[in-house]
C-alpha cells in the first residue's frame, strides 16, 4: 500500500513538474513570438531606429568578433543585412526560426548553404534581443561590409522613388482613415486643381481645402482609396509629360470609385516631397 502511495506521489510530482516546465517553455515561446512580430515588422518597414532598439550592442559578428557592430555601424549597414534584391526590405518568416529556452535563430538557407543567420537571446533584463549575426558572403572585415554597402546603395537608389511613395501612401491612407483633414491638407500642392466646379473648392490655400475636404473626400471615395493596393497605383514616367508639369519625374495615379463614378487622383514629387497636385472626374464605369 505504501509502495503504491509512494508511486502515486512520485507520478503527481512528475506531472506537476512537467506542466510547470511546459508552462515556462510556452511562456518563453509566446514572449519570443511577440518580440518577433515587432522585430520582423520593423525590418519590413525599414525602421532602422526601431530595429536598433531591439539589438544588444555590440552586435556580435560570428565570423570575426573583432569586427562586431556598434549602433552607428549597424544603422549604416542595416541595408546590407535586410535589403532584398529588388530594393524592398525582407519579410522575415517565423517558420525559418528555430530554438528554445531563450535562444532562437533565424536562418536563410540556399542550396544547402546558410546565406544568413540571425541569433536572438533572452537577456539578463528579461527581454529578447538580436545578439549576433552570420553572413558568410561578406568578408570578415569592414572592407567587405563597405563593398557590400556600395552595391546595396545602388539598389536603393534604383528603387528609392517606389519605396518613398509606398511610405507616403501608407501615411496618406492612415490620415484618411482617421479623418485627419489637416494632415491631408499638408500633402496638397496649392493652388490645387479639383474636380469640383465651386470656386471655393478650387483651393488656393489650406483653409479652403479643409472646408471642402468632405466634398473632395466623400465616404465612398475614402472607402475606395483605402481598398486600393500599392500595386494598383499607375506609375507614369514619361519625361516630356513630367517636364511640362515641372515635377520630379514620376507621377502616381490612383482611381477611386463611388457608385458608377470614377475620380482620379494625381500625385507627384515636387521639391523632394510627394504631393497631391490634381484630382479630376474620370467618367463612369457604365
Amino acid at each position: 500500500m505504501n509502495k503504491v502511495k509512494s508511486t502515486l506521489i512520485f507520478v503527481t510530482i512528475l506531472i506537476v513538474t512537467s506542466n510547470f516546465s511546459f508552462s515556462q517553455k510556452s511562456k518563453i515561446d509566446a514572449e519570443f513570438q511577440k518580440f518577433w512580430q515587432s522585430f520582423s515588422s520593423a525590418v519590413q518597414m525599414g525602421d532602422k531606429e526601431k530595429v536598433a532598439e531591439m539589438v544588444e550592442f555590440p552586435l556580435m559578428n560570428q565570423i570575426s568578433e573583432s569586427e562586431s557592430l556598434d549602433k552607428a555601424d549597424f544603422l549604416k549597414y542595416f541595408d546590407i543585412i535586410f535589403l532584398g534584391n529588388k530594393g524592398d526590405y525582407k519579410k522575415l518568416e517565423l517558420k525559418k526560426v528555430s530554438g528554445k529556452n531563450g535562444e532562437f535563430s533565424y536562418s536563410e538557407i540556399e542550396n544547402g548553404r546558410t546565406d544568413m543567420a540571425l541569433n536572438f537571446n533572452l537577456t539578463k533584463d528579461g527581454l529578447y534581443k538580436f545578439t549576433s549575426l552570420l553572413i558568410p558572403a561578406y568578408d570578415a572585415n569592414i572592407e567587405g561590409w563597405k563593398s557590400a554597402f556600395e552595391e546595396n546603395y545602388k539598389i536603393l537608389q534604383k528603387y528609392a522613388p517606389q519605396r518613398k511613395f509606398e511610405k507616403f501612401f501608407r501615411e496618406f491612407k492612415s490620415a484618411l482613415k482617421k479623418g485627419d483633414k489637416r494632415k491631408i491638407a499638408e500633402i496638397v500642392q496649392y493652388p490645387n486643381n479639383s474636380f469640383f466646379t465651386e470656386v471655393e473648392c478650387r483651393t488656393s490655400e489650406k483653409e479652403n481645402f479643409v472646408k471642402c475636404y468632405k466634398k473632395i473626400f466623400s465616404k465612398g471615395i475614402i472607402s475606395s482609396l483605402l481598398r486600393t493596393k500599392i500595386d494598383e497605383v499607375e506609375i507614369i514616367t514619361d519625361k516630356t509629360y513630367m517636364d511640362k508639369l515641372n515635377s520630379g519625374g514620376i507621377e502616381y495615379v490612383i482611381d477611386a470609385f463611388e457608385g458608377s463614378m470614377i475620380y482620379i487622383f494625381h500625385f507627384t514629387s515636387i521639391n523632394g516631397n510627394i504631393l497631391l497636385f490634381k484630382s479630376e472626374w474620370g467618367g463612369t464605369t457604365n
